[in-house]
């Protein structure tokens, strides 16, 4: 229109560009784009970083854009990968391409992208299985052979509880027992209701000696099947609970030993100075990453 024609009648053209449209063309262009300040293009390219949250891929593609505008030639391959290492979030990916000798930019781009599409594999491993898996060591009786540094696999304890002994509900969250903090109405101890109160299933209940107990070779599928050698005797009064005794005496390997009767817990912890006298010292004890919580779910120190 008349402004492009304004506009025409400004461009100076040599005698070999008369009448040619192509470079008609190319005026207009760099009369409305101006002209490249190769400098700051320059500056555009060596200053950019990953933003937070932005793919690899984007960030890649956005570094060989800037430096196409900056006629890097021979070396616009090279100083890409340097942009990449210098400007990437990802520390990972940072210390993998460091150790690469002749890192192309081909090369550097397949790293990146192996080293993101694994993290993202296994954050939704992490998030989405359904349970871990921790390793129990087992201490195995049988006769009085000892088998030692024994290691069972059983799938990490649900996030329910199923008949709880504190309250006496068939199914509730852990750490969400309505009986927490509450105080029983026949015992008067805390944590628990008066259905379920030991003291009160057992006041008349005389226990004189409980037979050995000894586990399968085979069973390794339950925490609960625990070994247990012999009760030497636990007596309460008939008519006076308060003579009920909350421990009994075990013999293991020809050694008495006095335990606390099933406080509820879902392990069993012994001393090491009363492992020591058991004749088992001279064994292996594997080292466990297991970590035992207490009933409102604070680490113990084991």
């Amino acid at each position: 229109g008349r402004e492009g024609f304004k506009i025409y009648t400004t461009f100076a053209f040599a005698e070999d560009e008369k009448n040619k449209l192509k470079c008609l063309l190319e005026k207009f262009e760099v009369h409305f784009q101006g002209k490249e300040n190769i400098a700051y293009e320059r500056y555009e390219f060596f200053t950019y970083k990953q933003d937070p949250g932005q793919p690899t891929s984007n960030f890649i593609t956005e570094l060989k854009k800037r430096a196409g505008r900056c006629q890097l030639e021979k070396l616009q391959d090279s100083l890409i990968v340097t942009m990449i290492i210098c400007g990437i979030k990802n520390n990972e990916i940072r210390e993998r391409l460091l150790q690469e000798d002749g890192l192309t930019l081909e090369k550097a781009i397949e790293l990146c992208q192996v080293i993101e599409s694994s993290r993202a594999r296994s954050e939704m491993m992490r998030v989405g299985a359904p349970s871990n898996v921790i390793e129990v060591e087992a201490v195995n009786k049988s006769g009085n052979r000892y088998q030692g540094g024994e290691k069972l696999k059983h799938q990490e304890v649900s996030q329910n509880i199923q008949n709880c002994n504190k309250c006496g509900q068939r199914l509730h969250r852990i750490n969400n027992c309505p009986a927490f903090g509450k105080v029983c109405n026949f015992c008067k101890l805390p944590n628990h209701f008066a259905t379920v109160c030991r003291k009160k299933k057992f006041q008349n209940r005389e226990v004189n000696e409980i037979n050995t107990v000894t586990k399968s070779p085979n069973v390794t599928s339950s925490c609960n099947d625990l070994f247990v050698d012999k009760v030497l005797e636990v007596n309460a009064g008939e008519n006076n609970f308060t003579n009920i005794t909350s421990s009994c005496t075990l013999n293991i390997n020809k050694h008495k030993i006095t335990f606390k009767i099933d406080s509820g817990a879902m392990a069993n912890v012994l001393p090491m100075s009363i492992f020591e006298t058991l004749g088992f010292s001279n064994r292996v004890i594997m080292k466990t990453n297991t970590k035992l919580q207490s009933y409102t779910g604070n680490n113990l120190n084991v």
